[in-house]
């Protein structure tokens, strides 16, 4: 759960569909605590404190992580001028990188197979490099690579990474970026 003060949504660069997701309250309920009361109060629950400013735009703080914001997946050209996407957590870690396209068409393809494929555990493939760093692929139906992650020191980092693709690549917004 995400709880923001009212006029701080739009600081917060939140959708409608994010925000409906969010438990809003006003200032008022606030006050009678005080604002760093009421941050005690948050982070004795066990709240992650994601944004606080307790000055005229609010407090937002997050709740063990329930309400989640979509990670966005970044479209570019690289210097050989071919096309590209990865995926950044809503952290902003990328987490997941593509081939080069030679269209722009087909990385926008690209895109929307991660996102169909993401949440099935069946199509990661996890590796080990010959340099002992662990890494995965997610591929497409066919068995075709379509995103590789990054290399991480150990397994379970990199199965974080898998579930943090998991979770982010279904609903990340697409945007085009330059390199």
């Amino acid at each position: 759960m995400v709880i923001i003060l009212k006029q701080a949504w739009g600081s917060q660069g939140l959708t409608s569909d994010q925000a409906s997701n969010c438990f809003c309250i006003t200032p008022p309920a606030l006050e009678y605590a005080g604002s760093v009361g009421a941050l005690h109060a948050f982070t004795a629950q066990g709240a992650h404190v994601s944004v606080a400013s307790f000055q005229n735009v609010g407090i937002h703080l997050s709740l063990k992580g329930a309400c989640h914001m979509p990670g966005k997946f970044e479209v570019y050209t690289d210097k050989a001028g071919e096309f590209r996407f990865r995926l950044k957590a809503s952290n902003g870690q990328a987490i997941l990188a593509s081939e080069g396209y030679k269209t722009k068409a087909s990385c926008l393809n690209g895109v929307e197979s991660i996102q169909k494929n993401a949440p099935n555990d069946a199509r990661y493939e996890s590796k080990e490099s010959k340099s002992g760093k662990f890494m995965f692929n997610l591929k497409a139906t066919n068995g075709q690579v379509i995103g590789t992650s990054e290399l991480y020191e150990s397994a379970a980092s990199r199965d974080n990474g898998i579930e943090s693709v998991k979770k982010n690549a279904p609903e990340a917004t697409v945007v085009e970026v330059t390199a």
